[in-house]
């Protein structure tokens, strides 16, 4: 039962007791101090100490499980995503440079770009780098001009700009 064990091991550590010590497996074992089931050892428990992504060793640290950051197993390592470290995700590869990996390790595209690779252009926009905004008449050339290839305007008698 964990609640008992959790009751056992609030009074063992509060006790000081000497005679045995709790391991992260529930187990006990004769020795001095606390630890994870190795005399002298620091305490270490897998749900607490490692935050239920690893596993307490001889020596009272977490053994993290893929994907986790050494120490308490708390973050994802670099490149590694999601609540179990499990996606990668790279700027340059996954998002085709174009883009930047976030949250669960999706990309989130840099201005112009769109698609869950970054590697197709916003809506209105054209061009190797997605540079180019497509021209629309009425909003582009303002209904006073006809529409480029290029995406620019080629305006009407008596009008003028880009």
């Amino acid at each position: 039962n964990s609640s008992s064990s959790l009751v056992w091991l609030s009074y063992f550590v509060s006790s000081g007791s000497s005679s045995s010590s709790y391991s992260s497996s529930g187990s006990s074992s004769s020795g001095s101090g606390t630890g994870s089931g190795t005399t002298g050892a620091p305490f270490c428990d897998s749900w607490i100490t490692c935050n239920g992504h690893g596993s307490c060793n001889d020596q009272g640290e977490c053994d993290c499980c893929p994907g986790f950051t050494p120490g308490n197993c708390s973050e994802c390592i670099d490149q590694m995503f999601g609540p179990s470290c499990d996606t990668f995700c790279n700027d340059s590869q996954t998002c085709s440079g174009r883009g930047v990996c976030v949250g669960d390790g999706i990309c989130q595209c840099l201005h112009g770009f769109s698609g869950p690779s970054c590697k197709e252009c916003e809506p209105d926009r054209f061009g190797c780098s997605c540079e180019e905004e497509l021209c629309d008449e009425e909003t582009t050339c303002n209904g006073n001009g006809l529409c480029l290839g290029d995406g620019s305007c080629l305006c009407m008698a008596g009008f003028t700009g880009p």
